[in-house]
């Protein structure tokens, strides 16, 4: 929860919902999410002392998670490419949305799978493909920076990776593109979203920001770029069943 002091100290403004947000060099992260939209990644160590006992919780009326402890790492959310992987009929799904030939760079940080590369590829674009050992040191400012000063071009960054960590890094990621990420969600992220949560998604939205795509397995985030232009690469602004 937020550090406070005084009067202010674990009130109902400051006290926030906490879940795991996976493991990076061994270090286990979680991710709390405020009534006012804001959220903060820390670590286990971090996060024990800020704890709300379950009683004062309920007295503030609002929901405060104490986490387990860590599962073991074979139980983990994968560091590179989450499970199950895109599959044909959801890279269709997406290709409602957007016309991946209109550019010609993607990068994936974290990998993708085979088949995706394959589908990627084939629009005619490059692309480049992330170790999965890296974990989401990857998706860090400097590790991007690297990334272009080494040359590789970023015209959209694809990311297939657990929940919790397109809330932290998406926003982080979106200042390295030119047009857009790209993010594979399960439905689960949107339908099961606390309001934290539907609340960003529901400003990007109605801001002409994020672009939608949902199927049977999946829902596909597009989170366009500041500075793109939009003819030509953005096909519809939702495709499927709406979620939000």
């Amino acid at each position: 929860m937020k550090e406070a002091k005084g009067r202010r100290a674990r009130s109902a403004t400051n006290t926030g919902v906490v879940s795991y947000a996976g493991q990076q060099r061994r270090v286990h992260y979680f991710l709390i999410e405020y009534p006012d939209g804001a959220t903060e990644t820390v670590t286990h160590a971090q996060l024990r002392p800020r704890l709300v006992p379950k009683q004062q919780a309920r007295a503030a009326a609002v929901t405060s998670v104490e986490p387990a402890v860590p599962p073991p790492a074979e139980e983990l959310p994968s560091r590179g490419v989450s499970l199950p992987e895109s599959t044909p009929s959801e890279l269709e799904c997406l290709s409602e949305l957007i016309d991946l030939s209109q550019v010609t760079s993607v990068y994936a940080p974290l990998n993708v799978p085979d088949a995706t590369a394959a589908w990627v590829r084939a629009h005619g674009c490059t692309l480049r493909r992330g170790r999965p050992v890296s974990g989401l040191a990857a998706l860090e400012a400097a590790s991007l920076r690297r990334a272009q000063q080494d040359g590789i071009g970023m015209n959209v960054i694809w990311l297939e990776v657990y929940p919790a960590a397109v809330d932290t890094h998406v926003e982080a990621t979106r200042d390295f593109v030119t047009d857009a990420v790209i993010a594979r969600v399960p439905r689960e992220y949107v339908g099961k979203a606390g309001k934290a949560r539907l609340s960003r998604l529901r400003k990007r939205r109605a801001s002409g920001e994020l672009l939608i795509a949902s199927c049977a397995t999946c829902v596909w985030l597009v989170l366009l770029s500041k500075g793109i232009k939009r003819w030509g690469f953005v096909t519809a602004m939702s495709a499927g069943e709406p979620v939000l």
